[in-house]
């Protein structure tokens, strides 16, 4: 197969276009095209393990500030948008660092094996697809929930109304994770809670939904006898 265009001649992004399929590299070459616009700084008065990386945007008057830690030993590019932990694929601000820092190859831990050309030809012979930006592994999974919560939860704390409307919804959620995890969905078990004791059907009982139900046995009778035509 002809390997798509590239935007750039990044090292890095030749290599995703071998690794990725064709329509997650799209995705991918976005981001690379992104991060053109994107201003670097690194913060010399960061205190913590790595390098820290201050980017802002070129193309906006007061543009958000996104921050990037990199562990170059131990190949580790952590941004504050949390964009991997939420689609798998690395940002527009961690790629700006990559080139800031002549990173050549994408680190393995950011190439995702489900969103591989191989895997997803894999997948498609059994009939297993997976659905781009919805986390692919528990980590993932664990990762964006997390962020999204937290966030919400920061959000709630502060008013006691925006508390209870939270607090409401994690009881409403709980069972229904429960259940979920048990391969009920929700709505079954709420259409199981709601139904009502149903009567033994009659021969002909036919249910809301116009299927026929089975007959019940004590309604059953023989048919009537009819008189023979002819002498």
């Amino acid at each position: 197969m002809m390997a798509p265009p590239l935007y750039s001649r990044y090292n890095i992004e030749r290599q995703a276009a071998n690794y990725y399929t064709r329509n997650v590299f799209g995705k991918f070459q976005k981001q690379v095209t992104a991060s053109t616009g994107y201003i670097i700084n690194q913060d010399t008065e960061y205190q913590g393990r790595g390098l820290m990386f201050n980017l802002t945007s070129s193309l906006y008057e007061n543009p958000k500030l996104f921050s990037v830690r990199v562990m170059m030993d131990e190949g580790v590019f952590q941004c504050s948008c949390h964009y991997f932990e939420m689609n798998g694929l690395v940002c527009a601000h961690i790629i700006r660092v990559m080139v800031h820092l002549n990173v050549q190859v994408i680190p393995q831990q950011y190439l995702l094996e489900s969103w591989s050309e191989a895997a997803t030809t894999s997948m498609a012979r059994t009939g297993r697809l997976l659905e781009f930006g919805r986390p692919s592994t528990n980590t993932l999974k664990y990762n964006s929930l997390c962020r999204r919560l937290t966030w919400l939860a920061s959000d709630a704390c502060c008013n006691d109304d925006a508390y209870k409307i939270l607090d409401e919804a994690i009881k409403v959620l709980e069972p229904a994770i429960a259940a979920a995890k048990r391969g009920v969905l929700p709505e079954q078990q709420a259409t199981q809670r709601s139904e009502p004791p149903k009567q033994p059907a009659t021969a002909t009982g036919v249910l809301s939904d116009g299927l026929p139900q089975p007959q019940s046995t004590e309604m059953l009778r023989n048919p009537a006898r009819v008189p023979k035509k002819g002498r």
